[in-house]
């Protein structure tokens, strides 16, 4: 099935959210969000968020957020915490060459 690239992938609190790569997939507290490479996702607060190179992340509090990209012929993963290391709730981010950056202008 092919999807619209505006289609927004949605689940409630506790959800175990999927999308492929560019997809938008948001979660609600305690979700579990997964989105391929320039995707965009969005949780709630203790939520999990899975992304691949060039997507953007956007989390409540106590959530991570795990990145994953190619670097010399293999996969590498890159884990961040909200609350630790700059990273702040409710702030996107964007996940490029296995680093975090705030996005200033959404």
């Amino acid at each position: 099935m092919k999807t619209n690239p505006t289609d927004v992938l949605r689940g409630g609190d506790f959800s175990i959210v999927h999308g492929g790569h560019g997809s938008t997939v948001q979660g609600g507290d305690q979700s579990t969000v997964h989105g391929g490479d320039r995707s965009t996702l969005q949780g709630g607060d203790r939520s999990a968020l899975y992304g691949g190179d060039g997507s953007k992340f956007k989390a409540g509090e106590r959530s991570s957020f795990i990145g994953s990209y190619w670097k010399y012929g293999r996969k590498e993963v890159i884990k961040v915490y909200v609350g630790e290391r700059g990273i702040k709730a409710n702030t996107w981010y964007r996940f490029e060459n296995g680093v975090f950056t705030e996005i200033v202008d959404n």
